[in-house]
């Protein structure tokens, strides 16, 4: 948040805070009550959100302060702490004026000489939303001296009420502010061409084009009331017109009175632009209009970048699909559909199932051997237990002559290898000898 910093010049007051600088300046009759203007000018190079806060004197109650409806009355807010803010956002370059009134008998210029605060609104400031709005007054309060600013623009001139009368503008459309209702927006008026005891005088539609007097503290005086009742009245009449409330014969009393001609039926004009057009008028066709179009256009019709990487993502993704839908057609063409390969796979399932059914069959029949298998086991274990121990007695006996036989077979290996051995030795000897 960037503060001011304050300089005077002649009678105004200028403050700056960062690229924007403002001049505050009091003027006691430029307005129908005393005024405090403000000059706002930006210097910078981007946009700028800054807020102008304003102390009002002790000699001004704050039921007394008011905005200009032509000079962004909504962009202030009084508070009760007598101070008014100011909220705006300036284009580079950019200059704002905006004023609050005051009424009061004797405007003390001095008294409004005080510098203006000026902060700058952004990432290193403040928001908006710290204004503290349980204590800005309503703006009910300040209606009084807003309808005192704008009450030269609020009067209905000569100009509103022939527009009127000629029903090309409603009521409130004129150049100057437009015409009014009254402030509680409830007055009704009624034209009534007999007895006149509930009728207009058209010496009060005259009276209204008056402009109010001024009292020269910046007060309103009585003929004001008078004069402001009278415009009022002025715009109600309007209103009642371009409402079509009002008889044709009082809106004829009105234009005689006013001087203003009765405008031309639609046959009239009709009538007088075919005598212009020289006959039936000519409708232009289509392809004409969209010719005329493309020549305005100096040709075919730009289309964004956003849209064009839009299209060419979407061709992207076409020409993807294309190429998947063609592979998946080679593999259909090439394994057939997905019908066809079931059916491959229910053969093979069925296949299956009878190998698996011989093997069952196998199965049984080697587990029916292995039972008659262990049949004659069990009848040779029972065989072998049957025979007579009498007969186990000779087998026994025959086993160890069997084992004497194989002993001295063994003795007469050693012997017979001894002879060898000697044979040797006297062979040796008997050689030695000759």
């Amino acid at each position: 948040m960037l503060m001011a910093t304050s300089t005077e010049t002649g009678d105004a007051v200028t403050v700056s805070a960062g690229a924007v600088s403002v001049s505050k300046a009091f003027s006691p009759d430029e307005f129908p009550v005393p005024t405090v203007l403000f000059d706002l000018e930006s210097h910078a190079d981007e946009p700028v959100e800054l807020r102008l806060t304003d102390d009002v004197p002790e000699t001004v109650t704050m039921d007394a302060v008011g905005f200009h409806p032509e000079y962004d009355a909504d962009a202030w807010t009084a508070y009760r702490d007598r101070r008014v803010q100011f909220e705006v956002t300036l284009d580079p370059g950019e200059s704002v004026r905006t004023v609050y009134g005051v009424r009061v008998d004797d405007a003390d210029p001095a008294a409004f000489a005080g510098e203006p605060r000026v902060e700058l609104l952004g990432d290193d400031g403040d928001s908006p939303d710290a204004i503290d709005e349980e204590d800005a007054l309503d703006r009910e309060t300040t209606q009084e001296v807003r309808e005192a600013l704008a009450a030269e623009e609020n009067a209905a001139s000569p100009a509103d009420v022939e527009a009127a009368l000629n029903g090309g503008v409603e009521a409130g459309s004129g150049d100057s502010g437009g015409l009014a209702l009254d402030g509680d927006g409830e007055s009704q008026i009624t034209l009534d061409g007999g007895d006149g005891g509930g009728g207009i005088d058209l010496d009060d539609v005259g009276a209204a084009r008056e402009s109010p007097s001024l009292d020269p503290t910046g007060g309103p005086t009585t003929d004001d009331r008078r004069e402001t009742d009278d415009r009022s009245l002025t715009a109600a009449v309007a209103a009642e017109i371009g409402a079509g409330d009002v008889p044709d014969e009082d809106v004829d009393a009105l234009r005689d009175a006013l001087g203003v001609e009765t405008p031309p039926t639609a046959a009239e004009v009709a009538a007088e632009l075919e005598g212009d057009l020289g006959g039936e008028p000519t409708v232009p066709t289509a392809a004409e209009v969209a010719a005329e179009l493309e020549g305005d256009l100096g040709g075919e019709p730009t289309v964004p970048t956003s849209v064009e990487v839009r299209l060419d993502r979407l061709q992207s993704t076409v020409a993807d699909l294309s190429a998947y839908t063609d592979a998946l057609e080679n593999f259909l063409d090439e394994e057939g559909d997905g019908q066809q390969a079931i059916e491959g796979f229910r053969a093979d399932v069925e296949q299956l199932e009878g190998e698996v059914a011989s093997l069952d069959e196998t199965m049984a029949g080697v587990e029916s051997r292995l039972d008659e298998m262990t049949v004659t086991v069990e009848e040779a274990r029972e065989a072998a237990e049957d025979i007579d121990p009498e007969t186990e007695a000779p087998l026994d006996r025959l086993e160890d002559r069997v084992a004497a036989i194989d002993s001295r077979a063994d003795e007469f290996e050693a012997e017979a290898e001894r002879l060898d051995e000697f044979r040797e030795r006297l062979t040796g000897a008997l050689g030695a000898a000759e």
